[in-house]
């Protein structure tokens, strides 16, 4: 009796940023495609055509074949270039004190945003609840808890989930990842990947 085990790995990487896919196949060697798509019209999906097939999946509780970290790194130094290109000219400071009060509105630093307008005699042009909860939100969501991410958001931003179902879509799909590693970090270290069989 004869048993061929054959291994395939595909590495699946999705720039929101750039709203870019690729797919890194490793088998004997790299194989790189890489295509656009329309932002909130890509659904994660895996078919299996023949039964007693089996695949792991991988959220990054165990080390990506592909480096993650090379690529992320090239895409901040990009950015970053991007960024030196922008001339601010000298004679229009305002600009550039308008530039960090928005920086510091949007990323919801209530405090330093307030002290910053008093400061320079600028209008802060929003609510400090308003900033404060987009704080609270941003914060949840960076720290893995996506229900409480998605209540605050239908607490102060009322029907914006309703009238954005792709963000709505986004927001459960990384809620979906969170239990699984959460899962993952509960259980037994020898059961460190999510099996799926088909019948």
């Amino acid at each position: 009796m004869c048993m061929v085990w054959c291994v395939f790995v595909l590495c699946i990487c999705a720039s929101v940023r750039l709203c870019t896919c690729f797919f890194c196949a490793f088998q004997d060697e790299m194989s790189f495609s890489q295509n656009e798509y329309d932002e909130g019209r890509i659904f994660p999906a895996i078919g299996l055509n023949s039964p007693g097939r089996t695949v792991e999946v991988n959220f990054g509780q165990n080390a990506f074949k592909f480096n993650i970290k090379n690529y992320k790194n090239e895409l901040a130094a990009s950015m970053m270039e991007e960024i030196g290109k922008v001339e601010i000219s000298k004679q229009y400071p305002q600009f550039v004190q308008e530039l960090v009060l928005e920086y510091l509105i949007y990323c919801g630093y209530v405090e330093s945003a307030t002290l910053f307008a008093k400061q320079l005699h600028l209008p802060l042009g929003e609510e400090e609840r308003s900033i404060r909860s987009r704080y609270d939100i941003i914060h949840s969501i960076e720290n893995g808890h996506i229900d409480a991410a998605i209540s605050l958001i239908n607490e102060y931003r009322v029907d914006f989930l309703l009238k954005t179902p792709d963000v709505l879509f986004k927001l459960k799909c990384r809620a979906f990842v969170e239990r699984i590693l959460h899962s993952m970090h509960d259980g037994s270290s020898s059961n460190s990947t999510t099996t799926a069989t088909t019948t």
